[in-house]
């Protein structure tokens, strides 16, 4: 969004606490403060009890987010289009999470430039054969990454897009990618069913995925044709 956006209009004048439509303007103008600092001034949030200002952050960072419905079913997308209303629009951001949708978790499409591997150990298997595929391939490197709210160790590795068609068929069972056609739950949303916020396990910017796990996305008919390296004797080339 442009710089030179008015701020002013947003914000109420003289607000009265019983009209409840002075109460969300009073929130809109809270968000437009937060904004503002952190576009001037630069830094993170440190603390908020309203996850608008993580929402608010988030859009001034690039991600193309969106709200997701209240209660038990708070990760599935509470917007018209779900993952495609998706922006960093902060004017957008800030009317969704003043209004209609303030408190709610916040959905992340995935940008374009990456990709995720999702990790769920609830799945048999899942880390067991992860754990075989990095001793046998080498391990996963430091990028990105996400902890579910679960609290059961499940994770979000954000990794570039190597570019082509990927596909997930030939990693262990719980292992899934997501591309910018889904999206993740983003922090600090709060996980239904643990109550639990989910968190940034590691900051740093987005790496590359390594060769074998790239290898090992790409659809059997591109690794036939002789696109693919060196895989784990689990995933055999079939």
């Amino acid at each position: 969004m442009s710089d030179d956006v008015d701020w002013d209009k947003y914000v109420l004048r003289n607000p009265h606490d019983d009209d409840p439509t002075d109460r969300l303007a009073v929130a809109a103008g809270d968000l437009i403060a937060e904004a503002v600092a952190l576009k001037t001034l630069g830094g993170s949030v440190v603390h908020s009890d309203d996850i608008g200002s993580y929402a608010v952050e988030l859009a001034i960072n690039g991600w193309a987010i969106f709200p997701l419905k209240a209660g038990s079913r708070s990760k599935t997308p509470a917007s018209v289009h779900g993952v495609l209303d998706a922006t960093s629009d902060l004017v957008q951001v800030i009317a969704w999470w003043s209004g209609p949708y303030r408190g709610r978790n916040i959905g992340g499409r995935v940008p374009k430039s990456l990709f995720v591997l999702d990790i769920d150990p609830r799945k048999e298997g899942c880390e067991r054969g992860l754990l075989e595929l990095q001793e046998e391939n080498g391990w996963l490197p430091d990028t990105l990454t996400m902890l579910s709210g679960r609290g059961d160790g499940g994770r979000h590795y954000y990794f570039k897009h190597p570019g082509g068609e990927l596909s997930q068929a030939r990693l262990p069972d719980g292992c899934d990618i997501k591309t910018s056609a889904g999206y993740c739950v983003l922090p600090p949303s709060i996980h239904p069913d643990s109550g639990q916020p989910y968190s940034w396990l590691d900051e740093r910017a987005p790496v590359s995925a390594p060769g074998w796990l790239v290898d090992l996305l790409r659809p059997r008919s591109a690794v036939s044709a002789g696109v693919g390296g060196v895989l784990s004797s689990r995933c055999p080339v079939g």
